[in-house]
């Protein structure tokens, strides 16, 4: 910043020039170039993308929430990957995770310009929703094979599950509650992919 302003820019000028070659630095390191560049990073768009909008918004994140939600799961080795290319900060306490920051100052203000950028944001959170989608829809055919399994086993899938009769019963009304759930998240993320599609279309929001 110095220097650009030494060199005559304007100081807001010059944030301004260090913010766009951040956004152009993000899209490559963070997203690839293209799908084959995508898939050599040691972390997915999906998982670039959630922790990139929620800090677009907040100055600091749980790191304990964003490990163990989609799309990370569990995938510590990503969030490493994801510090070691400075894309984000992890804090600790004794040793511990426990938040996490943007990699640098400016990159707060390079989260919010993606995420203000309709196309860029459509075409990300329209691949985040299908991954999610497709976990939601395993869950339901992993849900009704179970209750298969139970039908096969004697219970009967009416009155039974209703009443909730003895361990199989409860099972089946978890099964039914969890498949509910799941039915619905993927009915919500299909309209808003609808929606951003026809952001895409237009090339703004409608």
């Amino acid at each position: 910043l110095v220097s650009k302003v030494r060199n005559g820019l304007s100081i807001a000028d010059a944030v301004s020039e260090i913010i766009h070659r951040g956004i152009s630095e993000m899209r490559k390191n963070a997203f690839g170039d293209d799908l084959e560049d995508a898939k050599a990073l040691p972390w997915t768009r999906e998982q670039a993308w959630s922790v990139l909008r929620a800090l677009a918004s907040k100055d600091e994140i749980p790191y304990a929430d964003v490990l163990l939600e989609f799309p990370f799961k569990g995938d510590e080795l990503a969030l490493r990957n994801m510090e070691t290319a400075e894309l984000i900060s992890i804090g600790t306490v004794d040793g511990r995770p426990t938040t996490i920051k943007p990699g640098k100052p400016v990159y707060k203000h390079v989260y919010q310009r993606l995420v203000e950028d309709h196309i860029f944001q459509a075409v990300q959170t329209i691949n985040f929703n299908e991954k999610l989608i497709a976990t939601s829809v395993s869950i339901i055919k992993a849900c009704e094979d179970e209750l298969t399994m139970l039908k096969n086993i004697g219970l009967d899938l009416g009155s039974s599950v209703i009443s909730g009769r003895g361990a199989t019963g409860t099972r089946a009304n978890y099964l039914l509650d969890k498949m509910m759930q799941a039915t619905l998240k993927v009915e919500k993320l299909e309209t808003e992919n609808v929606k951003l599609k026809k952001v895409l279309a237009k090339g703004t929001f409608v």
